[in-house]
């Protein structure tokens, strides 16, 4: 019997072995190229590149004795005066803007903040002149680059965020050193207060004279002390920004994936202030060693030079894209871009309304495609697959995805399970990964064998091609910039399934379709896996989320829609192999949870030690506040533990408390009160002063109608006010007429450093966990009941 052409243009088998070597290859590179850059080391040749060992000298000349830098703390005033010798020295104009500030809705709580902040500004004068074709003969707006340079109280915030600061120290540089001559007008704000409310950006953007002329915005941040800059995030009607950048990046690394899920997440960075003011931008961080995000390991020894690196080329690269680019104002661009980096050589990029005639253009494709084989079209002028056999593929192809997700995500369970802690992979991913994986490929492997006898190849490469479509086509429509994940593939499956012979039983066609599609998705899907396995795999228990075998089993579904069909073409022996291969993965998975620690000393877990009291019930305890890792048996049998009475303020929720000495800190008092009657009832002035050191006030109020603070008012019931100064600040309570109750202030004052009193609870806390966020502390809390015979001068500690 004579063998067919389809046939002898490649066997099954070695279509498999190709499709699998060809996406390991790819998988691998994609992973390897999303990695941050070398160092260019100081001497580099070009006096007008960018070297990160440069802005690595920079960057610890700015840590100084690697303090913690809180708002209004001598570490932060040390700091600022550093930063500001180093603006000097390149010749820039330099002020610090001084100013007291109030930023409304600090997230869900609602909370106005407010304080007296610091911003460091610098200005970069322009040759000037009008806009360029496409603004219209405007002038030209500033370009304002921006970081912040406070800290948590936690840890000395190195990449967090004193990193960009000197990652555009290096920039500016390296502009002078070169002798370049921008357009534009560059504003350098170093923020401060960011970590508490956005209050430094907030104070430039409402308050600062030059914040009228910036047009667009680029900011440096960091989540974690090591990976690649990603641009992630831009403003609405990113087109024309994204694609500047797009032309200007040599060595991005982007995805539109990202800003699409960005601003739709609680996350704020300094950006969000600008954004919200309609003012376009390209925000930057890195996310790798997340363990280490806002903790004493984010120091100088734990960062990744090459990450700087990375966060100062992207900068420069931004800075002279965005120079010579037409801008566009609030309100006057035309749409979103749909982008991805490719191999961060160069960035693929389309509008939105492209991506959607491609989605759908390639779902029209496979549509004559599967025309074209029920109706024998195919090279042997017979029907290849029945409509039947394609519907049932599209089922197939969908339940592939879903059984991916769900057994990865039992995997994952499966790991928490027999290790006994939550993301037992924290510290040593790598086996949790496989296993995560080759729970995914398990059941990709066991679908295909389940359906393709009933289906066939062509059937299930035709019906999930029209799965793939549609799902692109609705992100398209619905979350554009999440669309660049599955477009390149579906066009290579539109194309295929138009434009092949479909001969035979259409197994060899649907191969060759999938050989090139599955690598293809790769190049995206791969560096998501490895930034998602950063995103979601190390943090701690206490960051909600979906769990990371749910999102690396969608991303190997996504892979396994274009990987099905070669899949299927193999013989049942190579599909059992494979799914076996992904259990042993599995299981491999589960053990090496149970063996290896879930956290260690360069990726710990999180405990803060802190002193709490309540005035007046003469309560004082020791807290000990976790993200929800295991607290050591050392810790436990210092002191007795138990449920807390005073009600803990810190941000980590899982709290034990032990009896601690009463007094070992004095309380806040109102000191020069004032009762005023006014027309809207009666007002009480009085100075809140911390008697103790705080660094933080927050307020909450009954039956007062407002609240100002240094005249400024408050919205709502609740305040926080960061870096009061030792004479205190001035509050201003408007009381509510008609209350039966009296009306009363609490405050809770917050001390972000550790006690030495609490030294044998913090050494009992062993390497392997480390303060957090607010770190170490104290917590005072006294309520003030706002009547004239209540509000007589009081002393002592109680």
């Amino acid at each position: 019997m004579p063998v067919s052409t389809e046939a002898r243009r490649g066997s099954p088998a070695l279509r498999f072995a190709l499709a699998w070597l060809v996406s390991l290859a790819v998988a691998v590179v994609a992973v390897l190229r999303a990695g941050p850059p070398l160092v260019a080391p100081a001497d580099a040749a070009a006096t007008d590149a960018v070297s990160g060992e440069r802005a690595l000298e920079v960057l610890a000349r700015l840590v100084g004795d690697g303090s913690p830098r809180p708002v209004g703390s001598e570490a932060n005033a040390a700091a600022r005066a550093r930063i500001v010798t180093e603006l000097e020295r390149l010749g820039l104009e330099v002020e610090v803007q001084e100013t007291f500030a109030v930023r409304d809705g600090d997230g869900a709580a609602g909370r106005t903040v407010c304080g007296t902040v610091r911003n460091i500004v610098a200005r970069r004068r322009g040759a000037g002149g009008h806009g360029l074709p496409g603004e219209e003969g405007e002038p030209l707006r500033a370009l304002l680059c921006m970081a912040h340079y406070d800290s948590v109280g936690a840890g000395p915030g190195v990449s967090d965020d004193l990193a960009g600061v000197a990652a555009w120290l290096e920039v500016a540089r390296a502009l002078r050193a070169g002798g370049r001559a921008l357009a534009r007008d560059l504003v350098f704000l170093f923020s401060d207060a960011e970590e508490h409310g956005l209050l430094g950006a907030e104070a430039f953007a409402a308050q600062h004279p030059w914040a009228a002329d910036v047009g667009a915005v680029i900011n440096l941040e960091g989540r974690g002390t090591s990976g690649p800059s990603r641009m992630f995030e831009t403003g609405a009607d990113n087109d024309w920004i994204a694609a500047a950048f797009a032309r200007g990046a040599t060595r991005p690394s982007t995805t539109s994936l990202s800003a699409e899920l960005y601003r739709r997440m609680p996350n704020d960075t300094d950006y969000t202030v600008f954004r919200r003011r309609g003012l376009p931008g390209l925000n930057f961080a890195w996310i790798g060693g997340v363990s280490r995000y806002h903790t004493p390991l984010d120091d100088l020894a734990h960062i990744d030079p090459r990450s700087l690196q990375h966060h100062a080329t992207n900068a420069y690269d931004a800075v002279l894209a965005l120079d010579g680019a037409a801008w566009r104002g609030p309100g006057r661009g035309r749409g979103d871009a749909v982008y991805t980096d490719v191999l961060g050589l160069d960035v693929w990029l389309v509008r939105e309304h492209t991506a959607r005639a491609l989605a759908l253009g390639a779902l029209l494709l496979v549509l004559y495609g599967v025309a074209r084989v029920t109706r024998g079209g195919g090279a042997m002028g017979r029907p290849v697959a029945s409509i039947a056999q394609v519907s049932k593929g599209a089922l197939a192809a969908l339940s592939i995805v879903i059984a991916a997700a769900a057994l990865a995500h039992g995997a994952a369970r499966l790991d928490e399970l027999v290790a006994g802690v939550a993301r037992p992979w924290r510290a040593h991913p790598l086996p949790a990964v496989l296993g995560l994986l080759g729970a995914a490929v398990t059941a990709a492997a066991l679908m295909v064998q389940l359906t393709t006898r009933a289906i066939g190849a062509a059937g299930l490469a035709l019906g999930g091609g029209i799965v793939a479509c549609l799902i692109t086509l609705l992100l398209a429509l619905f979350a554009p910039g999440a669309s660049v994940l599955l477009l390149a593939p579906v066009l290579v499956v539109g194309l295929g399934a138009a434009l092949a012979r479909w001969g035979g039983d259409g197994a060899a066609s649907a191969g060759r379709i999938s050989v090139v599609a599955a690598p293809i998705s790769l190049f995206v899907l791969a560096p998501l896996g490895a930034a998602l396995v950063d995103a979601f795999g190390l943090a701690p228990p206490s960051v909600k989320g979906p769990s990371l075998g749910l999102v690396l089993g969608v991303v190997l579904g996504l892979w396994a829609l274009f990987a099905a069909p070669v899949i299927a073409g193999a013989t049942a022996g190579s599909r059992l192999a494979l799914g076996a291969l992904g259990a042993v993965a599995v299981a491999f998975g589960a053990v090496m949870s149970t063996v290896m620690p879930a956290i260690s000393a360069v990726a710990p877990g999180h405990l803060d030690v802190v002193y709490a009291s309540e005035y007046g019930r003469g309560l004082a305890e020791w807290h000990i506040a976790t993200s929800g890792d295991p607290v050591p048996d050392a810790l436990l049998t210092s002191a007795t533990f138990g449920v807390a009475q005073v009600k803990p303020s810190w941000p980590l929720k899982h709290v034990a408390a032990a009896p601690a000495p009463a007094g070992l800190l004095r309380f806040p008092d109102l000191v020069d009160v004032t009762l005023t009657p006014s027309a809207d009832g009666l007002v009480i002035g009085a100075t809140l002063r911390s008697r103790a050191g705080a660094q933080e006030f927050d307020l909450r109020t009954a039956g007062v109608a407002q609240v100002l603070v240094e005249g400024r008012p408050l919205k709502g019931a609740r305040g926080r006010v960061l870096g009061p100064s030792a004479e205190g600040v001035r509050l201003q309570l408007v009381l509510a007429e008609g209350t039966e109750a009296a009306p009363t202030l609490t405050v809770t004052e917050r001390m972000l450093h550790a006690l030495p009193a609490a030294r044998f609870l913090s050494d009992a806390r062993g390497p392997k966990l480390v303060p957090t966020r607010h770190g170490d502390g104290a917590q005072l809390t006294r309520e003030f009941v706002l009547t004239a015979d209540a509000l007589r001068p009081t002393g002592g500690a109680h």
